[in-house]
């Protein structure tokens, strides 16, 4: 992902753009300065993360960030309701079946739910993201167990 960046990104002013070695959210303070970035973005990142762990790395993203900068999050995110967890596993093990994946590979895959892959609400993903200090925040895109959020700090 990050090659694809670089790559479509090439005619952009280095000055004006960083694009960082791969690095964990909780440890971009480590690497960029406080109130210095204008936009931050972790995809796909936190959804392996309890939730003191989640919320360091959100308030990490939140504290290099100019004062109304941007952070956008995408995750894979948990269903309200038990009969939504049953019904967005399978579609997602059709997905994965469809797409290559034998049976057994793809029941191994969804069974790290809950195990390593720790998922949470959208409204919990919402309450994290107020928590960690962000002004604004907001879900611009949803679907199934899939979600986009903004921050604005």
């Amino acid at each position: 992902m990050l090659e694809q960046t670089r790559a479509r990104l090439t005619d952009c002013d280095s000055a004006r753009l960083t694009i960082l070695p791969p690095i964990g959210s909780a440890d971009l303070e480590l690497h960029v300065a406080k109130n210095t970035a204008d936009v931050v973005t972790a995809i796909q990142c936190h959804h392996y993360m309890k939730r003191p762990e989640r919320l360091k790395a959100l308030r990490a993203c939140r504290e290099v960030l100019k004062p109304g900068g941007l952070f956008v999050t995408f995750e894979n995110i948990a269903p309200r309701t038990a009969e939504g967890v049953r019904f967005g596993l399978a579609a997602w093990k059709r997905f994965l079946v469809d797409n290559g994946r034998t049976e057994q590979e793809a029941d191994q895959h969804i069974a790290r739910y809950g195990k390593e892959l720790l998922p949470i609400t959208a409204e919990e993903h919402l309450d994290a993201l107020a928590q960690a200090g962000f002004r604004v925040v907001e879900l611009f895109w949803f679907s199934q167990m899939q979600a986009g959020f903004y921050a604005i700090k």
